[in-house]
C-alpha cells in the first residue's frame, strides 16, 4: 500500500501581505495540474496555485478504475488504481477531483463531487475494507470489492503464498476481482479441486482442475451425486506443475434440483469439489469484456502489443444461455474511445462490426463477424485481436478462437 499523504496548503490573498509557510511541506504530485486543467475546462476560467483559494491532496490505492466515485450502470476493471485526490476550492466552490497516477490528461480526471466551501479540515482516511467472516471460508471464497489476497488469507487462516498455489490462474496478487471464485487451501490436506461452471442443465461439460497434487501422480476422476456414490470415469496423470484439468459432463439423466460434485482420487484419498447444481436452463446475467490499459506493460493485466495491457471489466448482460454472444455484442456496442470514466482504451471504437454468428466444436469457438473495421495504427492490431480473442476465451469451455470478419481471417482482415 502507498503510504498516504495528506497535505492542506492555504492561499492567503497577497493584499494580506502574508507568505504562507509551505516550505517543509511535501510538494504536490504533477498530477494536479491534471486537475487544474480539468477544473479549467468545467468553468472557463484559469485555473492554477495563484487563482484558486486553497487545496488539499491525498495519495491513495483506490479499488477499482472507478477511483473511488463509481456512476450508476458503469463496469469498471475491478483492479487496485493508483492515484489520487485534491479537493480544489475556487469561487466559494470545493471540487473533489480523482487523477489516476501518471495521468496527463485532463479526460483522466474524474470530478466526484463539488460543495460550498467549508473551514480546512483534514481529508478523512478511506475506511478500511470490511472484515471477511471466517465462517465464508469453506473450499471456496468468492471475492468481495475492495478485499485484497492478504485479508482474505488471515480470514481464512492460510498464507498468500498458499493461496497462489492453489490459485495458478492468479498472475499477480494485487489483481483479484469482485466475483472471482478462489480455492482456499484446508488445513487436513494440500490437494484442491474445483469445477466449473457451478449450475447448469442436465449434460453441462464442466471443467474440473487440480491442484497441489504430486507431481506425475495418476490419479482416478470421479462424478457422482453430493453425499452419494461416485463413478470413476478415467485415470489421469498430473502435470509437472502439480495441476490437471479435464472435463466431465453431467448425465442427461441427472433431475433438476440435484447436486453433483467432482471427485479426484490419490492413494484412496478422495479431494471433492464445491456443488454443481442442476437447473433448468443455464443464465447468465454477466460476462467480461477485455479492454486496453495504454502503455501499463502488464501491471493491471495480460501484457500484449506496444507495451499495454489487457483489462477484464465486469458486464451486466440481459439473462441468456449464450454469454459468448451477449458479451462480442456488448464490445462490438462500445463507440466511444475510452470506456466510460475507467480510461481504458477501446481499438475497436472506429469499427462497425456485428456478430454474424458463433459455431463452439470441441473447446474450439468459430466466430463469425461482419460489417467495417478500421485500426488507428499498427498497435490497434494486437489490441483488436487480444479483445476479441480473450473475451471468447474467458469460458473455461473455450480453448481455441478462431475469428473472421466479412469471411476473411481476422489477422487478414485487420491488416
Amino acid at each position: 500500500m502507498k503510504r498516504i499523504l495528506t497535505m492542506i496548503v492555504l492561499l492567503l490573498l497577497p493584499a494580506l501581505g502574508i507568505v504562507p509557510a509551505v516550505a517543509q511541506q511535501p510538494s504536490p504530485p504533477p498530477e494536479i495540474e491534471v486537475a487544474f486543467d480539468a477544473l479549467a475546462i468545467q468553468t472557463g476560467d484559469p485555473i492554477n496555485f495563484e487563482t484558486i483559494t486553497r487545496f488539499q491532496w491525498e495519495a491513495r490505492d483506490f479499488p477499482d478504475a472507478s477511483l473511488g466515485c463509481p456512476r450508476p450502470g458503469q463496469g469498471y476493471a475491478q483492479v487496485i488504481t493508483p492515484g489520487y485526490q485534491f479537493l480544489i476550492t475556487y469561487a466559494g466552490i470545493t471540487y473533489d477531483y480523482r487523477v489516476p497516477e501518471n495521468a496527463t490528461d485532463p479526460e483522466m480526471a474524474i470530478l466526484c463531487d463539488s460543495y460550498p466551501a467549508q473551514p480546512v479540515e483534514p481529508i478523512t482516511p478511506m475506511p478500511p475494507p470490511n472484515d471477511i467472516d471466517p465462517e465464508e471460508c469453506g473450499a471456496f471464497y468468492e471475492v468481495e470489492r475492495g478485499v485484497t489476497l492478504s485479508e482474505i488469507a488471515v480470514a481464512c487462516d492460510t498464507t498468500v503464498a498458499e493461496l497462489l498455489a492453489v490459485n495458478p490462474d492468479i498472475v499477480d496478487p494485487s489483481l483479484i476481482y469482485a466475483g472471482q471464485r478462489l480455492a482456499i487451501p484446508t488445513a487436513d490436506s494440500p490437494y484442491t479441486v474445483s469445477i466449473a461452471p457451478d449450475s447448469g442443465p442436465p449434460g453441462t461439460v464442466l471443467t474440473l482442475t487440480a491442484t497441489g497434487f504430486p507431481p506425475g501422480a495418476r490419479v482416478e476422476i470421479g462424478l457422482g451425486r453430493f453425499r452419494s456414490e461416485y463413478d470413476v470415469l478415467a485415470v489421469r496423470e498430473i502435470g509437472l506443475d502439480g495441476t490437471l484439468s479435464t472435463t466431465v459432463a453431467i448425465p442427461e439423466t441427472a433431475d433438476i434440483g440435484e447436486e453433483w460434485v467432482g471427485v479426484v482420487v490419490l492413494n484412496n484419498q478422495e479431494t471433492i469439489s464445491e456443488v454443481f447444481e442442476v437447473t433448468e436452463t443455464a443464465l447468465f446475467d454477466q460476462t467480461q469484456i477485455y479492454l486496453v490499459a495504454l502503455g501499463d506493460a502488464g501491471r493491471s493485466g495480460m501484457e500484449i502489443g506496444c507495451g499495454d495491457s489487457l483489462v477484464p471489466v465486469i458486464d451486466d448482460i440481459r439473462p441468456t444461455i449464450a454469454p459468448l454472444t451477449a458479451a462480442l455484442g456488448e464490445l462490438l456496442a462500445i463507440d466511444t474511445r475510452t470506456y466510460g470514466q475507467s480510461g481504458l482504451y477501446n481499438a475497436l471504437y472506429r469499427s462497425n462490426l456485428i456478430v454474424d454468428g458463433i459455431d463452439i466444436q470441441n473447446g474450439e469457438a468459430i466466430i463469425a463477424l461482419s460489417g467495417d473495421v478500421s485500426i488507428g495504427g499498427v498497435c490497434d492490431v494486437p489490441r483488436i485481436e487480444q479483445q476479441l480473442r480473450q473475451t471468447a476465451l474467458q469460458y473455461d469451455t473455450i480453448d481455441e478462437v478462431t475469428i473472421s470478419i466479412n469471411g476473411q481471417p481476422l489477422a487478414e482482415a485487420i491488416r
